[in-house]
């Protein structure tokens, strides 16, 4: 249960067309497995930005520009299957917007709350 709360979605930040589109991040699991994702895909996750240190504008710092090849986040509370998954959900929503969950919730079940 801890693990995933690592993972809670950045609120929000912008995305900029720039060369940071063709930017991959690698996240490495406590089993050492690697996962290299785009950094539109990352920045859903608070975890991976306070990670990389991204400005309020979810920018890289400019002392890291120079060093884009070495953007890795070791997630060490995580097992290679679980954050598999959670490369998975960020790539997906960072394609397909999440729809936002309405407060208080709509109805007692989950297709009361989501039709995704």
């Amino acid at each position: 249960m801890h693990t995933l709360q690592a993972f809670s979605v950045c609120i929000p930040l912008s995305f900029t067309m720039s060369s940071e589109d063709d930017l991959k991040i690698k996240l490495v699991s406590r089993d050492d497995v690697e996962f290299h994702l785009p950094l539109k895909a990352a920045k859903l996750s608070r975890f991976v930005c306070n990670s990389l240190s991204l400005d309020e504008d979810g920018q890289l710092p400019v002392e890291e520009d120079d060093n884009k090849e070495d953007l890795k986040v070791d997630v060490i509370r995580v097992s290679g299957g679980c954050l598999e998954k959670v490369v998975d959900f960020m790539n997906h929503h960072a394609e397909e917007a999440m729809e936002e969950v309405a407060m208080p919730l709509p109805g007692p079940t989950f297709e009361d709350v989501s039709d995704q």
